[in-house]
């Protein structure tokens, strides 16, 4: 996709901040104060963004500004997330080392996605035997597994065994958490490597959860219980009960063929 060029208005200033589009697109958001707003300077006193990168994360030349690395963002949610560990009394490991990323990766063979790999390169999971009040545990990176590794052959309450044939490419979900006990676990796609929806597995049932792992940290720090639980975040709920219908039209439609 070719670089936009945002056309010059106040809020063209060195303090930005940048989000990507699900399709890609970068985005930044003016946080210079509107000479004609009454909303304090620093505030964000426009909700537009304003796509001026191309998907590529080329900049386009005669524009000055500097842009926030994903890392940055990544490492700012994956902060929040130790505080919130930390005021329920689990510490948080350090960082994960770039040779055990690398290691992680080869093992796998796969490239983390950038949300991801910034996330553990901030916070490596809990602390060994880490747990905090909801029975929430979070794991280091190497012991991150596919879904068939790490539940597939556990036959207790819930009996996970089902979900290797009812999750479509479940081999790409990695299990990065689990709760209450292996009750339910949390698991994000990272193959390949693209966006990172999140899904809440409890034996052969699965939810999607979050359509990013960041999404998925945000709704945990807003609401640690409610996710642990499988309440989507925010916007997720519409799409589960249209994937449902989906479902139960194709149901249908094969049933048709079948007659």
């Amino acid at each position: 996709m070719a670089s936009r060029r945002h056309r010059p208005a106040w809020g063209m200033t060195e303090l930005h901040t940048r989000a990507r589009s699900q399709e890609g697109m970068i985005f930044l958001r003016p946080l210079r104060r509107d000479p004609s707003a009454s909303s304090p300077p620093g505030r964000f006193t426009s909700r537009r963004s304003h796509p001026i990168i191309s998907a590529s994360g080329t900049s386009p030349s005669g524009i000055g500004m500097t842009i926030a690395s994903e890392a940055a963002i990544g490492r700012g949610i994956a902060e929040r997330v130790r505080t919130r560990w930390q005021a329920s009394g689990v510490g948080a490991r350090a960082g994960a080392l770039p040779e055990e990323v690398a290691g992680f990766e080869d093992r796998y063979r796969l490239s983390l996605p950038p949300s991801v790999r910034d996330f553990y390169a901030a916070v490596n999971g809990m602390e060994p035997g880490g747990i905090d009040e909801g029975l929430f545990v979070a794991f280091p990176l190497a012991e991150l597994r596919p879904i068939p590794e790490a539940v597939g052959a556990y036959g207790g309450t819930p009996d996970y065994r089902p979900i290797v044939r009812v999750l479509p490419d479940c081999s790409d979900y990695f299990v990065f958490g689990e709760c209450m006990i292996w009750l339910n676990v949390v698991a994000v796609r990272l193959r390949p490597t693209g966006p990172t929806p999140v899904l809440w597995i409890c034996g052969s049932t699965f939810i999607p959860l979050a359509r990013t792992f960041d999404e998925f940290w945000e709704a945990f720090l807003r609401d640690p219980s409610a996710t642990l639980n499988g309440r989507p975040a925010s916007g997720m709920a519409l799409f589960n009960r249209a994937v449902q219908a989906a479902g139960r039209v194709g149901r249908y439609a094969s049933s048709l063929l079948r007659r």
